[in-house]
């Protein structure tokens, strides 16, 4: 593939306009490997973009469902595919701006590099020759506006997920490139992140008019307001570039049907005792400096609790710590009769269908090099997986590797594959961020299904889809701010409509 990044291209007009960027021909294919040469399959066509013309204060919209190909085309435009053993990109792109545009990658964790939050935002700008003593300014400045003010000496590798996704943007906005290109950037910010990012956005270009912003998104919400153009990806990977901003009928699709899969009856822990159970329970990632404290809850066979709160108030930290994967730093907790205290009962608790964690990071929860062999690790019946897979057009070869499906593909196939195994504890950490409608319609159904054969289920989530599902969270567990003081009880109860 041909392609000009470094503003060196010409300077191109079309309609008055400058183009700040233009892709003609590319294209994106998997190359052959030898279990495909037997299927006589020669290469997978997985992106075509037949022409893109991108014009200085465009803001496009890019859209379409789980593994169409939206990361990939911000990928090819940017340059950051490999071209090697298992991609050929062809075709040509040519950006003509003076700086390179700055980006917010799906995935906040492999785009930070740096310990510190500070050092991750003054790595962007020594590449962008910044004066040092202009530095320390525009750092205090970025954080602020995302939210995380305060937060220049910390630890990069305790951000929560949602707080990872707020330095990612601040880094870009850091920047101030002409271009901002975001990949899902809102998936895991909680409300008040996700105004102040819109907030944000709407300042730039009522600021210059002229920037240009490209956001790759596939729910509606009022980012659409910003918006003057659509880019849409087919599910078969095909760009088009209808004219008109996007509509909430094209960014979100009517639903397909749910799936049809039935599940045993879960064996209940016991009949007296709850299945998980927390007296002024407190918890933290280090002994003697607890993040959250105070909390007490109790959950039965068949129950549904929803874990919500700011980003950084201890979510994960709790849905770990119910895991067994972190210790209690005080109080009572046990899960099934275990008492998690003990290192002992925190190791037998994974054994067998007694619990499972699903983890808000998509690529870390596989340990299997193909599809089936992670199946296995599960002792998911192949054929239910098998039709869930294919109720959304997810491709069913399990016998490629996970890391080759996109990161919402991964997030559902972990999510569904542990609800299929029917786990007594199912522990779900943002189970329907980065999903398409289709997608996430599907994990709530199955949700709700595995709910009615007795599991107890636990989220962590911003998603108003799932706390808003019908019939679906019996309690809501609300961590509030980032520290909750001992003695708060965060327990709400939520009506659940039987049906």
């Amino acid at each position: 593939m041909k392609a000009t990044l470094d503003g060196s291209a010409r300077r191109l007009t079309e309609d008055g306009r400058e183009v700040v960027c233009r892709a003609l021909d590319l294209t994106v294919r998997a190359r052959t490997t030898p279990v495909h040469t037997e299927r006589g399959d020669h290469g997978r066509l997985i992106l075509t973009v037949p022409e893109l013309t991108i014009r200085r204060g465009d803001r496009i919209a890019v859209t379409g469902p789980n593994g169409s190909g939206k990361s990939t085309l911000i990928r090819a435009l940017l340059a950051l595919l490999p071209d090697d053993s298992s991609l050929t990109v062809g075709g040509s792109v040519e950006w003509s701006t003076p700086n390179l545009p700055a980006v917010v990658l799906q995935d906040p964790v492999s785009q930070s590099i740096m310990p510190l939050v500070e050092e991750e935002i003054a790595f962007v700008l020594e590449n962008r020759c910044i004066p040092t003593g202009e530095m320390d300014a525009r750092i205090d400045r970025v954080l602020a506006v995302v939210g995380l003010a305060g937060f220049r000496k910390r630890l990069v590798r305790t951000l929560s997920g949602g707080e990872l996704q707020r330095l990612s943007v601040a880094s870009a906005l850091a920047a101030e490139s002409e271009v901002l290109v975001l990949d899902e950037p809102f998936s895991q910010l909680d409300d008040e992140g996700t105004h102040s990012l819109m907030e944000t956005l709407a300042r730039l270009i009522r600021d210059d008019p002229d920037r240009t912003l490209i956001l790759v998104e596939h729910r509606s919400g009022p980012w659409m307001s910003l918006m003057t153009g659509t880019v849409r990806v087919s599910p078969d990977g095909v760009v088009a570039h209808p004219p008109g901003p996007p509509v909430a009928s094209f960014v979100e699709p009517p639903r397909g049907s749910v799936p049809t899969v039935t599940f045993p009856r879960v064996e209940r822990c016991t009949v007296t005792t709850p299945v998980i159970r927390a007296t002024h329970l407190a918890i933290g990632h280090e002994r003697g400096t607890a993040t959250t404290t105070g909390i007490s809850l109790s959950l039965g066979p068949g129950e549904f609790a929803a874990i919500t709160g700011a980003n950084g108030s201890g979510k994960t930290t709790l849905l770990t710590t119910l895991s067994g994967l972190l210790p209690p730093l005080a109080g009572e907790l046990t899960v099934c009769g275990r008492d998690l205290h003990r290192k002992r009962e925190r190791r037998r608790l994974h054994r067998g269908a007694v619990c499972r964690l699903v983890l808000q990071e998509p690529s870390t929860n596989f340990i299997g090099s193909t599809l089936a062999k992670e199946l296995e690790t599960l002792r998911c019946p192949h054929d239910r997986i098998e039709r869930v897979l294919r109720s959304v057009a997810l491709p069913d070869d399990l016998e490629r590797s996970p890391h080759t499906l996109s990161i919402g593909q991964m997030r559902f196939f972990s999510v569904t594959a542990a609800i299929c195994a029917a786990p007594r504890v199912l522990l779900l950490d943002e189970p329907t961020a980065a999903l398409d409608i289709e997608s996430a319609t599907t994990v709530l159904h199955l949700l709700r299904l595995v709910c009615d054969a007795g599991s107890t289920v636990v989220v962590a989530t911003h998603d108003v889809r799932l706390l808003d599902h019908p019939g679906l969270v019996s309690r809501e567990i609300d961590l509030g701010a980032p520290l909750i003081t001992a003695g708060r009880s965060p327990i709400r109860p939520r009506h659940r409509v039987s049906t």
